[in-house]
């Protein structure tokens, strides 16, 4: 074999070993962190439970684990009572120490408006390794809404007087009546605006000690319309928390129309002169003169009026 194929095999054999010996750094030399889930079937309804378990399956510890559960704004109907987070001191990797696992057990109220269907939460886990290296990993978690609970307690709410002026204060008043089976208690009622040009001035929230069964509570919040605000129907979301005899928490919400449908008038002062007259009739520069003005306002009262008179060259 001559020198020069001696030495191309030889560099072969030196690239084989390289490739045999020499890997890439895998993910699993790191903390991995599995997340499994249980009990993901919803009703509406009603609170319910989830089961979720954290398990590290890489080749390092995991330190200051963090877990966060949150709902996306397109989740409406669905909020987290309690549990939505956690925080784990130490990890172990379980290829060594065996399967420690560490659980999560959020409770999610879906209100009974809620629409049947699948939704996606969001798991974010924050946590770092021996090294204080941080990793943050976005889960997304699904469930879904199968079922809906049989009407014990329900809230009907209404709203009178909702076409509103702009420019002006407008009372509304607001009605929330049992149609339930159960007495409800300890209900707040608190109402929000989405729109800039409509605030509310007073009694955004009302507290009440108990609704009973086919009865109804009032209360008349005052809205302050922006007289820039365009007319048209805007949205109000009043939101009801409350609770149940056997201390069942609910949550619940409810959009409620108003609409703009006329802008107060200004009041302002208006003054315009009637007629004048000047005394001497003729006169030649260097003359004194008087000037007599007859006023008159169309507008609102106006108070220390002064007139200011000024020469034109």
């Amino acid at each position: 074999m001559s020198k020069k194929i001696r030495s191309v095999v030889l560099a072969l054999c030196l690239l084989a070993v390289f490739v045999i010996y020499t890997r890439p750094i895998s993910a699993y030399y790191n903390p991995v962190l599995e997340v499994a889930v249980f009990g993901y079937n919803l009703a509406a309804g009603d609170e319910n439970e989830m089961h979720i378990s954290i398990e590290n399956i890489g080749r390092k510890d995991a330190y200051d684990v963090k877990a966060s559960l949150t709902v996306p704004s397109t989740a409406s109907g669905i909020s987290i009572v309690n549990g939505s987070y956690a925080v784990i001191e130490r990890l172990t990797r379980s290829a060594v120490y065996g399967h420690e696992i560490e659980w999560m057990h959020p409770v999610l109220y879906v209100s009974r408006d809620c629409p049947l269907g699948a939704y996606s939460l969001t798991l974010k886990l924050e946590y770092t390794d021996s090294e204080d290296r941080v990793y943050v990993d976005d889960v997304q978690i699904g469930v879904v809404v199968d079922a809906v609970k049989p009407t014990e307690v329900d809230l009907v709410v209404d709203v009178d007087n909702y076409y509103v002026t702009a420019g002006a204060e407008n009372k509304i008043n607001i009605t929330v009546t049992n149609i339930g089976n159960k007495a409800v208690y300890d209900i707040e009622a608190t109402l929000a605006s989405s729109s800039s040009g409509i605030v509310i001035l007073r009694e955004p929230s009302h507290l009440f000690d108990a609704i009973e069964t086919n009865f109804s509570v009032c209360f008349g919040p005052l809205l302050g319309v922006s007289r820039t605000t365009p007319l048209g129907a805007y949205s109000l979301t009043l939101a009801l928390n409350y609770r149940d005899s056997d201390g069942v928490s609910y949550v619940d919400s409810s959009t409620l129309g108003v609409l703009v449908d006329s802008v107060k008038p200004t009041k302002r002062t208006r003054i315009a002169i009637q007629s004048f007259q000047v005394t001497p009739t003729d006169i030649i520069p260097g003359d004194e003169l008087t000037l007599e003005m007859e006023l008159k306002n169309w507008g609102a009262s106006a108070y220390d009026v002064q007139v200011t008179t000024f020469r034109c060259s």
